[in-house]
């Protein structure tokens, strides 16, 4: 499970940025318990590709501006 003191090596500053790192954090931890427990996964892995879509367009307009 994602703690706040592991989560705190995943900041970069940015409160929205960091909202966003800390949720798929979150689900890649459900991710993991997912699969170790032998439980469907489909539905968690769509959402952390959406997820990370969003993340990743929203990151990069940061950077360019």
């Amino acid at each position: 499970m994602m703690s706040e003191q592991r989560f705190v090596h995943y900041t970069i500053g940015n409160a929205a940025h960091d909202r966003q790192h800390w949720e798929l954090l979150k689900q890649m931890d459900a991710l993991v318990a997912a699969i170790h427990h032998h439980q469907p996964c489909g539905g968690l892995m769509d959402a952390m590709v959406g997820a990370l879509e969003l993340h990743f367009i929203d990151e990069d307009e940061f950077m360019v501006s």
